[in-house]
């Protein structure tokens, strides 16, 4: 199995990213990649690579990935868990993931201030950007701060 296909059976198990017409819908690429980026948080790491752009963290390699399970999702089947550990990690990202899975603005938001934070960028520094550069409301940026905290993603 290659990257493209564990990928694509992982994202099955999630079930929040409609590959149709995938190219032409922003907020369906938008949410495999902040997808992605959270399952390597949580341990399922799978190889890519992240960078700060304009919406967040973001994966050339995984975009290029992307367009390809396109084309190719009905031919891969849903990944079959069989590591307790992998188990584990799966079940923590879903419990997180949960309620935002389809909600791109939260997930971008909760992504940023993640990536931010492991660049070691203090609250305030990462408030301004959010606030700022992301047109985020300070409100968004509390309550996304907190959820991060809640779930041991974040520290002061």
């Amino acid at each position: 199995m290659d990257r493209v296909e564990i990928l694509g059976g992982l994202i099955k198990n999630i079930d929040n990213v409609n590959f149709k017409n995938f190219s032409k819908n922003f907020d369906e690429r938008l949410i495999l990649q902040k997808t992605v980026y959270f399952l390597q948080i949580f341990g399922l790491n799978l190889g890519y690579f992240f960078n700060w752009y304009i919406h967040g963290p973001y994966s050339t390699d995984l975009a290029k990935d992307g367009y390809i399970l396109e084309k190719k999702i009905n031919t891969i089947p849903k990944m079959k868990i069989t590591d307790e550990n992998l188990k584990k990690s799966l079940e923590k990202f879903n419990f997180f993931l949960d309620k935002y899975k389809n909600n791109p603005a939260q997930l971008e938001i909760l992504a940023s201030i993640n990536f931010l934070h492991k660049l070691a960028k203090k609250k305030p520094e990462i408030k301004n950007i959010i606030i700022i550069q992301k047109n985020f409301k300070e409100n968004e940026f509390n309550s996304a701060w907190l959820y991060l905290e809640k779930n041991n993603l974040i520290s002061e």
